[in-house]
């Protein structure tokens, strides 16, 4: 009996539970269906975008702000060195910046949730490389697969789309509902949360044409985060306070709660997880009405108390720092456990 789990990749969302027979996807779109989209080197940074040439060998933390800006877009993507927490440089002009991913080179993929574009950037890189976009409403989430290099995009309006090596024409897959996030594991399936109340997942097995219902035992209500690979087990983030990480054993279509992680010192929302080597990465908001937020580290899976914070701001141009999503990046390969 085969346990899948998740490679690496950082978003943030709503997923439901999906009750077995309720789930699946419709084939895929052919590419004559798509709207027009590329992978071209733009050479051009958004106003505003900086980077410190330490950045291209250090490890990074790239963070989506989605409510800092005015005459550069709505959001940008602030990245620190990390473990320290130094700022090393800021990416500038996005339209809420809700989702991001990592691939095994250390470069970065940022969803353009309003624009509905994809953007990629060089590991510590201030200039955008390479542009996708597919026929579909809002991207949220996106993951790279560890085994073939291919980019997953899962969209609120109801989409997946699936490039081969993060290039060409991808294959779309259709949905009824909204969907928020995906996941690859590390064999190469892919996993995405469906956009509701109940927590949930949808996998589209390595080589598989279709998406499947992975029927949880347990119905577990809530708005949840990030979902990836521990090492061990997949894992979906409980955003709800009390805030939760829940680690799913799956086989075959059925997914079962082995365990979980809880975690406190928040007064107020949380945003995407992120679980590297032993440490949890969360952004949060310090105070009720959201106007701090910085970016805590807890201890996995014992969970409880932050041991420190990283990124730590008291307002931008618009009053509140709002990290949506976080994800870290390392041409020697930290993304991976």
């Amino acid at each position: 009996m085969r346990i899948r789990g998740f490679g690496y990749a950082l978003t943030i969302g709503t997923i439901a539970a999906l009750l077995a027979g309720c789930g699946g996807s419709q084939p895929p779109v052919s590419a004559p269906g798509m709207m027009p989209q590329s992978r071209v080197a733009t050479g051009r940074a958004g106003r505003g975008s900086w980077m410190l040439p330490e950045a291209k060998s250090a490890d990074l933390l790239y963070a989506g702000d989605t409510q800092c800006c005015t005459t550069t877009g709505f959001g940008r993507v602030d990245v620190f060195s990390y473990p320290s927490g130094k700022l090393l440089g800021r990416l500038s002009g996005f339209d809420d910046p809700g989702g991001l991913c990592v691939d095994a080179a250390g470069d970065i993929w940022i969803t353009n949730f309003e624009n509905g574009n994809i953007v990629e950037y060089a590991h510590g890189g201030s200039a955008p490389i390479a542009t996708l976009k597919a026929n579909a409403y809002n991207p949220l989430g996106c993951s790279v697969d560890v085994t073939t290099g291919d980019l997953a995009v899962s969209y609120l309006g109801g989409a997946v789309a699936v490039w081969k090596s993060a290039r060409g024409e991808p294959t779309l897959y259709r949905f009824s509902y909204g969907l928020s996030h995906c996941g690859y594991d590390d064999s190469g399936n892919l996993f995405v949360d469906r956009g509701s109340y109940f927590i949930g997942l949808l996998e589209l097995p390595a080589g598989g044409k279709s998406f499947m219902t992975i029927a949880l035992r347990k119905r577990i209500f809530g708005e949840a985060g990030q979902v990836q690979w521990d090492g061990q087990y997949i894992t979906v983030e409980k955003k709800d306070r009390p805030g939760k990480i829940l680690r799913i054993e799956v086989s075959g279509s059925t997914g079962k709660i082995v365990s979980e992680t809880t975690f406190s010192g928040f007064s107020a929302r949380v945003n995407t997880s992120w679980i590297q080597s032993g440490s949890l990465l969360i952004p949060y908001a310090e105070s009720r009405k959201g106007v701090t937020q910085q970016i805590g580290v807890w201890k996995y899976p014992a969970g409880g108390e932050p041991s420190r914070r990283i990124g730590f701001f008291k307002g931008s141009s618009r009053g509140v720092y709002a990290a949506e999503a976080v994800s870290l990046a390392s041409s020697h390969s930290l993304q991976r456990q």
